[in-house]
């Protein structure tokens, strides 16, 4: 009865905005048009309309990608008002993933002495931050300390000499990643037995996905050392261990992974991991998208819907965002329907 009462309001509003997520066929039709007013017309008809609404003529692709990070914030903030206690606590603590987005962006303009634009000035995150004094700080530890009233402030701390050290803000920016992950399964803690397996199995095929997505660029584009590259994993994945991370750095073959993730599905073709790396970051997050599908049919009073709602309409967000880039760009339909996996 308790978990009747807690998600099903909750899960029957979220499954009707299910219902609503734009198709393949949508987005495949949108990527083809070759012009951006009427991409943003077409929107405007469902609800990302609200996303763009009062604006006198299309945004360019910065001020997009704000307003769609608006607009997903938002919609955490809607769902918000029908959560309660333990559950609310996770949700909320799902959000801070803006946060730790807004410290990286801002941290990137400090290291590179940068303004930022006005949209980026006008933060959906859930903590205040004086973003004057982060950007015009003299060192990165006084960076740091203006986030005294934040979570963030330790991982930040712990990973300062190694800033130091590597020069390289990449340490800090990770170091927020591992805390938002680390926290988001401690927070699963409170939850019930059902509602911590569906967490432990879907957030960590994320992990493992983001650990995958790392492990290539390391190897490639970083050329970092296996010890090193071990270093830099994300805790908590749910299928990717250890030895299995091993042997992909070493080996540099991803069809054990493919088959761990996806036993049973065909394996994709993809001979040249730095070639074909979109390929592979769409191959993976088609395969979140189906793993997000897949909670759809669990028991419906549980936090599964919650989870996948969250996770289809941040990839819809995604979508989204890269035709609206893809087409600031000038770039041809076939290119972004690629990066689409549509």
């Amino acid at each position: 009865m308790l978990a009747l009462s807690r998600y099903s309001y909750i899960n029957a509003r979220l499954r009707a905005k299910i219902g609503k997520l734009l198709d393949e066929n949508f987005l495949r039709s949108l990527a083809h048009m070759q012009n951006i007013g009427d991409i943003y017309v077409k929107l405007s008809e469902t609800d990302f309309g609200r996303v763009f609404k009062g604006s006198p003529e299309p945004p360019d692709a910065v001020a997009a990608s704000y307003a769609l990070g608006r607009y997903e914030a938002g919609l955490y903030r809607e769902a918000l008002r029908y959560l309660k206690g333990n559950v609310r606590e996770y949700v909320r603590s799902m959000m801070f993933r803006f946060d730790a987005d807004f410290i990286k962006n801002c941290l990137r303009l400090w290291y590179k002495k940068a303004s930022p634009s006005r949209e980026f000035l006008e933060s959906y995150t859930c903590f205040k931050y004086d973003t004057a004094k982060l950007l015009n700080s003299r060192t990165v530890e006084e960076f740091i300390l203006y986030l005294h009233d934040t979570p963030f402030i330790d991982p930040l701390i712990r990973k300062k000499d190694l800033f130091h050290e590597k020069k390289s803000l990449f340490p800090l920016e990770l170091a927020l990643d591992i805390w938002y992950y680390e926290n988001l399964m401690e927070k699963s803690g409170l939850l019930s037995s059902d509602d911590r397996e569906i967490i432990k199995k879907t957030i960590g095929l994320e992990i493992d996905i983001k650990n995958i997505e790392g492990l290539i660029r390391y190897r490639h584009y970083y050329n970092l050392p296996m010890g090193d590259a071990m270093g830099f994993m994300i805790p908590h994945g749910h299928s990717i261990k250890g030895g299995m991370i091993r042997d992909l750095y070493s080996s540099g073959s991803l069809k054990g992974i493919f088959g761990v993730l996806a036993p049973g599905a065909p394996l994709p073709d993809i001979r040249d991991e730095k070639k074909n790396l979109a390929a592979i970051e769409s191959i993976l997050t088609a395969l979140l998208k189906s793993s997000a599908r897949s909670l759809l049919a669990r028991f419906p009073f549980s936090i599964s819907v919650v989870i996948a709602y969250f996770i289809l309409k941040r990839l819809e967000i995604k979508s989204v965002g890269l035709i609206l880039s893809g087409r600031h760009l000038d770039l041809a339909p076939e290119t972004i329907t690629g990066a689409l996996n549509v």
